[in-house]
């Protein structure tokens, strides 16, 4: 989307209830000031910062979504 930043696009997946529940993950390399910080404690299910970030702290935050998710959608 053009124009819009990260907290531009948390803001438009919470204004649509097709897409409200969808866990989401944060990877950032900025530093965040409280307030933002706050903005995604309440938006988001995990942030992550890049610096010193390895692949096994990456795949496990990536699993713990997708449990968490298949665990809150109903069973067809």
């Amino acid at each position: 989307m053009p124009r819009v930043d990260g907290f531009g696009i948390l803001e438009n997946l919470q204004q649509d209830p097709s897409t409200r529940a969808l866990p989401v993950l944060v990877l950032t390399a900025q530093t965040r000031t409280g307030e933002e910080k706050t903005l995604l404690q309440q938006r988001v299910r995990t942030v992550l910062q890049k610096p010193g970030l390895d692949r096994d702290t990456l795949i496990q935050a990536w699993r713990g979504l997708l449990q968490a998710y298949r665990g809150s959608t109903p069973k067809e």
